[in-house]
C-alpha cells in the first residue's frame, strides 16, 4: 500500500522518500484548497478550517474532503460529512508539536473525534499538516499516532492512503 502525507508549505516534498511516503502533497500546490465564499466551480477541492458553518457550506457546495484545524466535535458537521460523502482528515500537527497537558488534551480530543466519526461511518484520513521539517513524521510514526487515538492498524494504513486518492496519484 502507498502512503501519502499532506504538508502546508512547499519544500517538504523532498523528505517523502526518506520518511517512507510515496509522495508528500502540499496543500494548494498538489491539490486545490477551497476558497470559501468564491462563486467559481470548486468541485473536488479540499476545505481547511475550524469554523463549522463554513466547512458545512463547503461540504454542500464542493468539498471532497475536510481538514479540521481543531479536534472539537460538532455533530452537525459530522452529519454533513456523512450526508455529502465527504472525507474527514484529522491532522496530527496539534499532537506532534505539544507536550504535557496540551499533548494529553489534544490526544483526548483527537480520540473522541476519531471514534465519533467512525461510529457515524465517516471515512477518516490522517496527515501531519506540517509547515516545517520539524513537524514531519514518518509513515510508521503516523500509523502509531493513529492507533494511539483509537484506529486499528487497517484503519490507520487506509487513512494514510486517502490523500493519494484525493489527487488521483
Amino acid at each position: 500500500m502507498d502512503y501519502y502525507d499532506i504538508a502546508l508549505s512547499s519544500g517538504l516534498e523532498k523528505l517523502g522518500g526518506m520518511l517512507g511516503y510515496k509522495k508528500i502533497l502540499v496543500a494548494g500546490k498538489d491539490f486545490p484548497v477551497a476558497e470559501i465564499g468564491s462563486n467559481e466551480n470548486q468541485s473536488g477541492r479540499v476545505a481547511i478550517g475550524s469554523d463549522t458553518n463554513t466547512l458545512l457550506k463547503a461540504c454542500r457546495a464542493f468539498a471532497s474532503a475536510v481538514i479540521l484545524n481543531t479536534y472539537a466535535i460538532d455533530k452537525s458537521l459530522i452529519e454533513g460529512l456523512k450526508e455529502y460523502h465527504t472525507i474527514l482528515i484529522i491532522p496530527f500537527n496539534q499532537i506532534i508539536g505539544n507536550t504535557g497537558f496540551k499533548l494529553s488534551k489534544s490526544l483526548y480530543l483527537a480520540r473522541r473525534l476519531f471514534l465519533y466519526a467512525k461510529k457515524k461511518r465517516i471515512e477518516v484520513g490522517f496527515a501531519t499538516l506540517a509547515d516545517s521539517e520539524l513537524g514531519m513524521e514518518s509513515y510508521i510514526q503516523l500509523i502509531e499516532l493513529a492507533k494511539l487515538i483509537g484506529a486499528s492498524d487497517e484503519d490507520a494504513r487506509k487513512g494514510l492512503n486517502i490523500a493519494g486518492r484525493l489527487v488521483n496519484v
